[in-house]
């Protein structure tokens, strides 16, 4: 799967602990597929959205937008 990566360091890491974020984004669908949270230079949480499925049980009629 081909995906693009997003990088954040964040301002104020002493308020949760992260230094900085990695969000990796399909690039079919434009989703997040991975996370990466990092405290200084040790990786502390690391997630993959796999077989996600969006909407399901829902039709056209519940968005009436």
């Amino acid at each position: 799967m081909q995906t693009q990566v997003v990088t954040l360091d964040l301002a104020s890491p002493s308020s949760i602990g992260v230094t900085r974020m990695q969000i990796y984004l399909s690039d079919a669908t434009h989703w997040p597929v991975r996370n990466i949270e990092w405290a200084g230079g040790t990786p502390i949480l690391d997630q993959s959205f796999l077989n996600v499925k969006t909407n399901v049980g829902l039709s056209q009629t519940d968005f009436p937008f």
